[in-house]
């Protein structure tokens, strides 16, 4: 399969931003000779995939069944989407996975059987660098040159074996067992190992005066194993015909790669903390319950009901990041003239200013969900009604914090927002000057990942399937739900997006606890399908979802806080900052009682829609062998995908950052933002198009 969607242009090209586009176009092609003009026309993102399958099922004995199956699958992406970030032009990610495994189902005797499995999952996905370092242009809010991820090598084998047994009894059926995982990972990866410019404005481009950040050193390498055992026991009893009740507990041992974390002595001597004390192993024991329910007459209504304790397993990303970080990743800062991009600055511009640092809480395990559903259905003239309640309770949710922060002098700005160390402006961005917001000496940003964030999310969701008559068939459905967090970050790919801004309260609540990165109240699928005589069969999918919130902030490049993350503060909502008047006054999510932080989340991108239609046409059995000519059009109608502009304000480039000597206050030069709420880069693609042969086997 080859698919290549055509996008727009990444940096704009018809919109008021298209000036400093074209500036930074021509600057980058005149002083530094480099071209960055596919920037400014449309691209494909091309990807290829080659996949295979194959299954094989044979009785060996009159009781015993084997079962084989085993799949693989190649892709490479062009310009491959990396979430949130800007199109990487000129990268590429290549993913390889291979899956087998074997069963073999005996039976026993007239009460008893068994399962017998065993599984090997294998992949990896390596993105390769774009060949530039990322470079962001803060006055347009455009970006070229390798993302955040990139360049990074993933890989993970799993082996799992597993062994149920079946035990019929007259109320029912018992089963038991043991399921054991071993977990390989092999991961190559440090955050900004490409290096990163940020300018604030065409003149900044021009003379390369600007910020840069990059990781340096060794490449960071993790390469750790996990072991997962897993016993449970359930029983399905069946108290009347209509009835049938499932009681189940499981227990679950989760060992952690404790071991490949190499203390970090220098941290310890200078803080007292222990970065290898984290637990080795987690238990948990799981209890389940539920319930199906046939009733009315003809037994056309069914009520089910499940409830019970879930396990999530470890995240390999956290362990790999906790053991290459262990002992410090070196991390270059610099701010002002940083030399002749696109090269990196020397260590004299952009010298080491410390390690970067990752530890895990010495409470950490992986996240535990209590989930609670209830469904009801039923058949109603021919109309199959559907009725869906679920609750679901998460914690233990990883919270990312910087443990080496400033934390005197408390400087704050003209909002009363804390500054954790001096600001440099240069133009339209803002940063801490380098090292003046850090507490220990030797040592960069922190992070320390505690396991203290929760989640609750309740959705009801209503649907109907109906069968009209003259092969013309209709399915709709509509949930709605929320969700509640104060996981922070929790969309972002980025570490540094994660961190939590020091934001005491809002309304008499911790600022972080609100709307969900995830919450997505409406949900609408209606789908159709018309069968066109004996042979044709025309389908069509239509799906609709309220647009992701975020939080009213500034434009990546501008640290208004100093704490080192230009992409995780919120904006101080006030309509008397210079033109922010009108653009407080078009949007209901940025109306407050009196000027104030702005909610986290409180406002959304606009509605996700999506218009799949298919057509298929019947080759009845040529070779013996059913087969189909299928037709697709994806995306015929498509928006919501676009990145959006969250900025409420921008930097005035030509203002002054000043502080006054008495109080210590810094007043940073604001302008609101015009643009807020708009496209800031275009991610919707056009339609496409596909075809291919299903042959059934």
């Amino acid at each position: 399969t080859r698919l290549a969607p055509q996008y727009d242009a990444p940096w704009p090209v018809d919109s008021a931003a298209d000036t400093n586009a074209a500036a930074a176009l021509g600057i980058a092609q005149d002083s530094f000779q480099t071209d960055l003009g596919p920037y400014r026309r449309p691209y494909q993102a091309t990807s290829t995939v080659v996949s295979g399958f194959g299954r094989l099922d044979w009785t060996i004995a009159q009781d015993h069944r084997l079962s084989v199956r085993a799949s693989a699958a190649s892709v490479t992406n062009d310009q491959p989407d990396l979430g949130a970030e800007s199109p990487v032009l000129g990268s590429t990610l290549t993913a390889r996975d291979v899956s087998a495994a074997v069963s073999l189902a005996s039976v026993f005797g007239p009460v008893i059987g068994s399962e017998f499995r065993v599984s090997l999952d294998a992949g990896n996905r390596d993105y390769t660098s774009a060949g530039l370092a990322r470079t962001l242009f803060v006055d347009g809010g455009f970006a070229a040159g390798s993302a955040d991820l990139q360049p990074g090598t993933f890989k993970r084998t799993t082996f799992r074996i597993a062994e149920t047994v079946h035990y019929r009894v007259p109320f029912g059926l018992l089963k038991g067992g043991v399921q054991i995982g071993l977990n390989s990972f092999d991961q190559s990866y440090a955050d900004g190992r490409s290096g990163a410019f940020t300018f604030g404005d065409s003149t900044g481009f021009a003379t390369a005066t600007g910020l840069f950040r990059q990781t340096v050193g060794s490449t960071p390498a993790a390469n750790f194993k996990t072991t997962e055992v897993g016993l449970f026991a359930q029983a399905l009893l069946r108290p009347t015909r209509s009835l049938e009740v499932i009681v189940g507990v499981r227990r679950d041992q989760e060992h952690f790669p404790v071991a490949e974390i190499r203390a970090n002595t220098a941290w310890r001597a200078a803080t007292g903390i222990d970065n290898t004390a984290v637990r080795s192993r987690r238990i948990l024991i799981m209890p389940r319950l539920g319930l199906t329910w046939t009733l009315g007459a003809g037994r056309q209504w069914q009520v089910t009901a499940d409830g019970g304790q879930f396990a999530e397993a470890s995240d390999p990303g956290q362990f790999a990041e906790a053991i290459t970080h262990a002992t410090g990743v070196q991390v270059r800062r610099g701010a002002g003239a940083l030399g002749v991009w696109p090269q990196v600055p020397d260590s004299t511009v952009a010298p080491v200013r410390g390690n970067s640092l990752t530890l895990l809480g010495t409470q950490y395990v992986p996240p535990r969900t209590n989930r609670l559903l209830f469904g009801l259905s039923g058949n109603v003239s021919g109309t199959i009604l559907r009725f869906a309640a679920t609750y679901r309770h998460t914690d233990f949710l990883p919270l990312r914090r910087d443990l080496n922060l400033s934390l005197s002098p408390r400087a704050r700005d003209q909002d009363g927002r804390v500054l954790y160390g001096p600001l440099t402006k240069m133009g339209t961005a803002l940063a801490a000057v380098p090292g003046g917001n850090r507490r220990f000496s030797g040592f960069d940003e922190v992070s320390s990942l505690d396991p203290v964030a929760a989640s609750d999310y309740w959705g009801f969701t209503v649907g109907l399937e109906r069968l009209v008559g003259h092969g013309l068939e209709l399915m709709a459905s509509y949930t709605f739900s929320r969700t509640t967090d104060n996981w922070f970050g929790a969309r972002s790919g980025s570490a540094e997006a994660q961190f939590l801004p020091p934001i005491d309260s809002i309304g008499g609540k911790p600022w972080a606890d609100g709307r969900s990165d995830f919450d997505t109240p409406h949900r609408v699928v209606l789908g159709t399908a018309m069968h066109l005589g004996q042979r044709a069969r025309l389908a069509a999918l239509f799906r609709w979802r309220s647009g992701n919130p975020f939080t009213p902030g500034f434009r990546d490049g501008v640290d208004a806080n100093g704490d080192g993350s230009a992409r995780n503060d919120p904006a101080f909502v006030n309509d008397q900052v210079t033109g922010a008047a009108e653009v407080v006054a078009a949007n209901a999510c940025l109306a407050l009682p009196a000027p104030d932080f702005a909610e986290r989340n409180s406002c959304r991108d606009p509605a996700q829609t999506s218009l799949d239609l298919r057509f298929a046409f019947n080759l009845g059995r040529p070779g013996g062998l059913p087969a189909e000519l299928l037709f697709d059009a994806l995306g015929v109608v498509r928006g919501g995908t676009d990145v959006m502009d969250h900025a409420l304000y921008l930097v005035d480039g030509a203002g002054t950052l000043t502080t006054a000597p008495a109080t210590g206050m810094t007043t940073v030069p604001l302008r609101g933002n015009p643009n807020f709420g708009r496209v800031l880069t275009p991610r919707d693609a056009g339609a496409l198009l596909r075809a291919g042969l299903r042959v059934g086997f």
